[in-house]
């Protein structure tokens, strides 16, 4: 059975490794790391048979959810464990009395702005050169239903 769980220290040479199996410009291991010490930061791993499987990481910041990064290890994908870590992003919101979530993805990425946008995302703006390689990033916006 999947269980999120919040990250701890140990698990960071397998969120780590997701990361880097996962995005063609992976965030270092420093900027994941000080996710774990952030008063704002929500750092979840998901775990299946005690191994790590995906992880999600956002910020509550005032009354809204800024989503930073969500990865599945490559064996995990097509099982739902994606889903299943952006269902519980979205519940800790209504849970929490949040009123939206926002993220970046990728103009490139239709696999990822498909899967955001069967969660009721809609495009709210252009962040021009947003990535490290100059990409611009679609802002994506969700209200969350009470």
């Amino acid at each position: 059975m999947l269980e999120i769980l919040p990250a701890e220290p140990d698990d960071l040479d397998a969120v780590m490794a997701i990361e880097n199996l996962s995005f063609a410009c992976p965030k270092s291991r420093l900027l994941i790391e000080s996710e774990l010490g952030q008063n704002a930061s929500r750092f979840y791993a998901a775990k299946l048979g005690g191994n790590i499987v995906g992880f999600i990481v956002f910020w509550v910041v005032a009354d809204e959810i800024q989503l930073i990064d969500i990865a599945v290890h490559p064996d995990g994908r097509r099982q739902k464990i994606g889903s299943k870590l952006f269902q519980f992003m979205i519940d800790y919101g209504r849970r929490h009395d949040l009123k939206t979530v926002y993220l970046e993805v990728r103009p490139s990425n239709k696999e990822a702005m498909g899967f955001y946008g069967s969660f009721g995302f809609k495009d709210a703006g252009v962040r021009k050169g947003y990535y490290p390689d100059g990409e611009d990033a679609v802002l994506m916006k969700l209200c969350i239903p009470s």
